[in-house]
């Protein structure tokens, strides 16, 4: 077959490129509207995935400050911490309350995890009191009051790791 015979029968059929335009348009508008599909997918698939390591980041965090009160409550109730060790806890609890502080929820989505993140959050704020209001250094009288308030926070910690679980 030779471009002439194509030539004539194109020309043979005038309403053809018509037919041709439309046909292409309507291609070009399904392909574009499949490109923004797949872009949106993509998009809500990298939120999700964001989504799941911020959650995961807000429990390891819940992991350490759980950590570094159950290691102060461990070193007043084994080694009974005096002075210099209870002073150098409060500071260092201090510091990580400011971290905790600091910690943004703008984008954990799960309630649930806003909540006991703030439950966390109020339970250290307790056990630093308690050890700041303890003069006496009387290692029975801080450790209960700050078992509790220990409990409450290894509560928020696995109740965390529970929701996070689930995601």
């Amino acid at each position: 077959m030779s471009w002439e015979v194509v030539s004539c029968w194109i020309e043979g059929h005038p309403g053809l490129a018509s037919w041709v335009q439309a046909f292409g348009s309507i291609s070009a508008i399904i392909y574009a509207v499949r490109i923004a599909n797949k872009q949106f997918q993509r998009s809500v698939e990298q939120q999700k995935k964001e989504e799941v390591l911020q959650n995961q980041r807000l429990v390891g965090y819940a992991g350490r400050v759980f950590g570094a009160m159950k290691d102060t409550f461990e070193g007043i109730e084994n080694y009974g911490y005096g002075v210099d060790e209870r002073l150098r806890s409060v500071i260092d609890l201090k510091d990580i309350a400011e971290v905790v502080e600091n910690v943004g929820l703008d984008n954990v989505k799960d309630l649930d995890l806003c909540i006991e993140w703030i439950h966390l959050r109020h339970c250290l704020k307790k056990f630093i009191s308690a050890l700041e209001r303890d003069r006496t250094f009387s290692n029975s009288t801080i450790l209960e009051e700050m078992a509790p308030i220990l409990h409450a926070a290894n509560v928020c910690r696995d109740d965390m790791l529970k929701i996070s679980e689930t995601m």
